[in-house]
């Protein structure tokens, strides 16, 4: 009964070492698994404000004819790789050309801005000249 024992102790002592490196991981997925927390958020938003009014209006993607999601990344995307005014002046062309085909009356953008609001907001802006 010693004999069995002594490397019965061994085995159990020694077992969850074993399954950290083999089966604890997969903990991550099953039942076992963390809520994930989403303490820190980010939201985007491209802003214009036209020649003769003050208030900011809000880019939305199917203004230009993206999908939301596709929108909301290339905000992200462009505002991280720091090119943030090249975004603006995309917008402003595209939508400036956007009216025309529209037949809309044009009207002129004076000013653009990308907003990074989270719990350290960021402004970039872009003002459009004649």
């Amino acid at each position: 009964m010693k004999k069995l024992l002594i490397p019965l102790t061994l085995i159990l002592v020694l077992l969850p070492f074993i399954f950290i490196q083999t089966i604890y991981p997969f903990f991550r997925f099953g039942m076992f698994a963390e809520v994930e927390n989403k303490s820190v958020e980010e939201d985007f938003a491209i802003q214009y404000k036209l020649q003769n009014n003050e208030n900011w209006k809000l880019l939305n993607a199917s203004d230009l004819g993206f999908d939301e999601s596709v929108f909301e990344l290339m905000k992200r995307n462009y505002y991280y790789r720091g090119n943030g005014e090249l975004l603006l002046g995309k917008s402003h062309r595209a939508i400036s050309k956007i009216w025309e085909a529209e037949e809309k009356a044009i009207q002129e953008v004076s000013q653009w801005r990308l907003i990074r609001e989270s719990a350290e907001s960021d402004t970039i802006f872009l003002v459009v000249g004649k």
